[in-house]
């Protein structure tokens, strides 16, 4: 059963984001606190609404590329939470810069550090921030047991960060994206491998959420922000130890790094 008392969600404001939010409402016993986060809070129309229906939201501002809000948010999260910590990171916010530069002759300087500082570093720094708060979490139980609802960090990933899987690609490379999300899967895996050396029971997964109808996706994909999430957290909920480190799509397939 997944029923963590308190989640942050980046890009909160819409597609997967907003999904997950409206998600975690729906839970049979839903957080107590639900950071809803975005870059532009005055801007998210519709979580805003959400969040005036839905005391349990709190909106919060964080731009990946502005270190500075990140921090003041832990800061803001800190006093909510208070020595319970933070249960659930997910990392969703990211950019794809790429949309009609498929090729390695449309790379540029500029995309390449933008994406990269989004993408990589901001993901990253979104981790050593709020790493205290959900080791706050974690400690607040006794057992070994790694649980979804105890402590773990859920970075929404992509397949087109597949080194091994390059096959995929079909012509469509979009270099920046999928270097940067390969980069964010590296750190994964060597933080998830100090967790373990270290003997901390926060759980650390990559989810592939599948092909969803968002600006990054399209309106050709394949499933609603609202079926993606239901289906990441109907996930999330079979998840144990077992799981640490590894990279899954929401229907429990196990992608190749």
């Amino acid at each position: 059963m997944f029923a963590p008392r308190s989640v942050l969600v980046t890009g909160a404001n819409r597609g997967i984001g907003f999904g997950l939010v409206r998600q975690l409402l729906s839970l049979p016993s839903p957080p107590k606190y639900i950071f809803a986060c975005c870059r532009v809070p005055e801007d998210a129309e519709e979580l805003q609404k959400l969040a005036d229906l839905n005391p349990s939201i709190k909106v919060l501002k964080i731009d990946l590329l502005d270190t500075a809000s990140i921090k003041a948010s832990a800061e803001i999260v800190e006093e909510t939470v208070g020595d319970d910590g933070l249960n659930v990171l997910i990392n969703n916010a990211g950019t794809l810069q790429d949309t009609y530069a498929h090729r390695f002759d449309d790379i540029t300087e500029e995309r390449l550090k933008s994406t990269f500082a989004a993408n990589t570093v901001g993901t990253t720094m979104m981790i050593k921030t709020f790493l205290p708060l959900v080791r706050r979490a974690s400690n607040q139980i006794a057992d070994d047991k790694f649980d979804s609802s105890r402590a773990a960090i859920y970075t929404i990933a992509s397949k087109w960060s597949s080194v091994s899987d390059i096959e995929q690609r079909l012509g469509f490379y979009w270099y920046t994206y999928c270097m940067s999300k390969a980069a964010i899967n590296m750190m994964i895996r060597l933080f998830c491998q100090e967790l373990r050396c270290n003997n901390e029971n926060i759980l650390c997964v990559n989810l592939e959420p599948g092909w969803v109808k968002t600006r990054i996706g399209t309106s050709a994909g394949l499933l609603t922000p609202d079926e993606a999430a239901k289906a990441l957290f109907e996930f999330v909920a079979t998840l144990t130890d077992a799981h640490h480190g590894c990279f899954y799509t929401c229907e429990g397939n196990e992608c190749p790094f």
